[in-house]
């Protein structure tokens, strides 16, 4: 499930116009190991992702505090992801540590490009 990534800033533009377009909607959180897992609710907001939990869907992720995500943030977990799908060591937790947000973008990216 390999991307092209090559244009990050493409790459983030078209999510963020997928959910102009598509308004509030709830995904599904993604990982290489476990598949699919709990529910989030994403919005944009301006040049921002907005991240919070799901009021539709159950189980939900338990987020506190709406997230904002934006493109340096994106670009750093773009950057690793095609490594993150082949497997490759300890890159999950370098995504992990350089951005909180990491499996909401992991997600992101599974769903929409």
């Amino acid at each position: 499930m390999e991307k092209d990534l090559t244009d990050k800033l493409k790459a983030w533009n078209t999510i963020l116009q997928s959910l102009k377009n598509a308004g509030d909607i709830d995904l599904r959180l993604w990982s290489r190991r476990d598949g699919y897992g709990n529910w989030f609710k994403v919005s944009s907001s301006g040049s921002h992702l907005l991240i919070q939990t799901s009021e539709k869907q159950t189980p939900s992720c338990d987020i506190n505090q709406v997230r904002a995500i934006d493109f340096p943030q994106f670009e750093f977990v773009a950057k690793h992801y095609n490594s993150y799908i082949k497997g490759e060591k300890r890159v999950r937790e370098k995504m992990r540590d350089g951005c909180q947000n990491s499996s909401y973008i992991i997600s992101l990216i599974v769903r929409f490009l």
